[in-house]
């Protein structure tokens, strides 16, 4: 996985990057789950990421995402509900995912160099 992306998303969340005027992605999530869900959701998306960088695109279905980590099916429909609930106009994590790691790629590419022994 590229450490670099999980910066980004760890960004995004805080609202360096990409704030809108409804506040950063984080506030948006607490404001509809309450904080101990954001922390899940953001924890679904940065694992949706690692699935996506490990076969080069974006996990096709839950079942593909709860294949690669080798998790129960329930406990991957319970994330992708809690995500759908925080974020009801995203289907997955895919377009979120992408924003984070484009915005690292541009902002910091050094990033995956600092990281990565950290997150391998």
């Amino acid at each position: 996985m590229r450490g670099s992306t999980v910066l980004g998303l760890a960004g995004y969340a805080r609202g360096v990057a990409l704030r809108g005027r409804s506040g950063s992605l984080a506030e948006q999530i607490a404001r509809r789950v309450g904080l101990r869900k954001t922390f899940k959701v953001l924890l679904f998306i940065t694992a949706w990421g690692v699935v996506y960088e490990d076969l080069g695109r974006a996990p096709v279905s839950i079942e593909e995402y709860s294949d690669w980590w080798k998790a129960s099916r329930a406990k991957s429909f319970r994330e992708q509900q809690l995500f759908r609930e925080a974020l009801p106009n995203e289907d997955t994590p895919t377009r979120l995912y992408e924003l984070a790691r484009v915005h690292v790629d541009v902002h910091n590419p050094a990033a995956a160099v600092l990281l990565g022994a950290l997150i391998l």
